[in-house]
């Protein structure tokens, strides 16, 4: 049998660069990626955020529980750029890390977070390293005192509020919490 012979137009010969099909797929499934990767990079920064406040939520849970238990007195101190569990310290009014404990250890907040406190009703400034704000773990249950702490993406788009009622209850609300 004779072979078949195609003309070079249809094998391709003589032809060089892609057919208009081919670069609409590819500037399609492009801008499909880059979508996606500006969306998981906004959704990042409020993941962080909500990770943040569960993860403090279950220590401040746990701490009240430890306190309790063990009996002991102790507290969480916070500043603008992280928090760690401190005890009594030898001087009235003083505290000292505790120390040797993987569950209460100091943290930082991760940069893309903003802390704002409340403390009875009254606005703490966070910004004073010589006078930092303490919620006391008490050994009879009580937390103290009554609290609102706020954690918010820097772009504002991620709110978590934690909320001490001055009594035991630590609870975490996503969004503003309600005056009512």
């Amino acid at each position: 049998m004779p072979p078949i012979v195609t003309s070079a137009k249809h094998r391709g010969f003589g032809q060089s660069g892609f057919t208009l099909i081919e670069v609409i797929t590819v500037v399609i499934v492009i801008g499909v990626i880059i979508s996606f990767i500006s969306l998981s990079a906004g959704q990042h920064a409020d993941r962080i955020v909500e990770d943040e406040a569960e993860r403090l939520q279950a220590l401040m849970v746990l701490a009240r529980e430890d306190a309790v238990l063990r009996p002991v007195d102790f507290a969480l101190e916070i500043s603008k750029s992280g928090y760690r569990f401190v005890v009594p310290g030898e001087n009235p009014g003083g505290w000292l890390p505790r120390e040797g404990d993987t569950v209460f250890r100091a943290r930082e907040f991760p940069e893309v977070i903003r802390v704002s406190l409340e403390i009875d009703g009254e606005l703490v400034s966070l910004d004073d390293s010589n006078q930092l704000a303490h919620i006391l773990f008490l050994s009879t249950g009580e937390v103290q005192p009554a609290f609102v702490l706020q954690l918010k993406s820097a772009e504002d788009e991620a709110l978590f509020s934690l909320y001490g009622d001055g009594v035991a209850k630590v609870v975490l609300v996503k969004g503003e919490l309600d005056d009512a």
